[in-house]
C-alpha cells in the first residue's frame, strides 16, 4: 500500500482502536475485565486480569485481582480468581447497576452455600476464561 492510499489511512487510524478493544471484556455497562491496562484504578502490571467497576462506590474494592474466570447474567456475577477464591457480585435491587453487593472473597466451600441459597446455576450464565 502506499501514503496515498484511502485504505492504508483507515489501516493506521483504526489499528490503536482495534488493539484497545481487546484488552477490556465488558461483562455489563459498568462492569468489566481488564487483561491490560494503564492503572486507572490503583492496580499493578501483575495484578492483571482485573475486574473493575467503572464507575467506582465507597463500599465496592478499586478492582479485584488475578481474575481466571467469570460467570454472569444480568442478575449475578462470579468470578475465580487464582488461588480458588472467589467473589460473588449482587444487585441491590432487581438487576445489576451500579452500587451492587460483593460478596467475598469466598472459598469454594462458601460460593457453593451462597449459590445453592440463591439458586444460581453456573451452567446457565455466560462465562469466559482468562488462562
Amino acid at each position: 500500500m502506499k501514503l496515498t492510499d484511502k485504505r492504508f489511512w483507515i489501516v493506521i487510524i483504526l489499528a490503536p482502536f482495534l488493539m484497545a478493544c481487546s484488552d477490556r471484556h465488558d461483562i455489563t455497562d459498568n462492569y468489566s475485565v481488564f487483561t491490560y491496562g494503564e492503572g486507572l484504578y490503583g492496580e499493578k502490571e501483575t495484578d492483571y486480569p482485573i475486574f473493575a467497576e467503572k464507575l467506582g462506590y465507597k463500599e465496592s474494592p478499586n478492582f479485584i485481582p488475578h481474575i481466571k474466570q467469570s460467570w454472569w447474567n444480568q442478575k449475578y456475577i462470579v468470578l475465580k480468581q487464582s488461588g480458588d477464591i472467589f467473589w460473588i457480585i449482587k444487585p441491590q435491587n432487581r438487576e445489576l447497576e451500579a452500587g451492587d453487593i460483593y460478596l467475598g472473597p469466598l472459598t469454594a466451600y462458601q460460593k457453593d452455600s451462597i449459590l445453592t441459597a440463591e439458586r444460581i446455576d453456573l451452567n446457565q450464565m455466560n462465562h469466559k476464561a482468562y488462562e
